[in-house]
């Protein structure tokens, strides 16, 4: 939360399109989607990639929380409720506000996620 602040959030420059492909830890996607989604311009694309690392591979959730990323953006396509203690009340509001669009593919081998920004 420290490096997106103090490198990105603090910053003026807004982004069409950002791609996350941090460690892919389930908190650390959690986090970067919710802290950097209000840096999207109107109509951005935020990708997250290896979207399934949390549930495929024990590495990235030690462990074993609940929800991941992946389960987060399920319940918003489906219209239900989510909570994650790495969420701030004032990033899921933003996000609830300005969604637009998720879509979600699976590839070979990982999935992928992309979300879109209102106007």
């Amino acid at each position: 939360e420290e490096s997106i602040t103090n490198t990105l959030l603090r910053k003026d420059n807004m982004f069409d399109i950002i791609i996350e492909d941090a460690s892919h830890v389930l908190k650390d996607q959690i986090i970067s989607l919710f802290m950097l989604f209000k840096k999207l311009k109107p109509e951005g694309l935020f990708i997250c990639e290896e979207l399934d690392f949390p549930e495929k591979r024990q590495d990235m959730n030690l462990n074993n929380e609940y929800p991941s990323l992946k389960e987060i953006l399920l319940n918003y396509m489906n219209n239900q409720s989510f909570e994650s203690k790495y969420i701030h009340e004032e990033d899921k509001k933003y996000f609830l506000n300005n969604v637009k669009d998720i879509k979600i593919y699976k590839g070979k081998v990982n999935e992928i996620a992309i979300i879109k920004k209102k106007n």
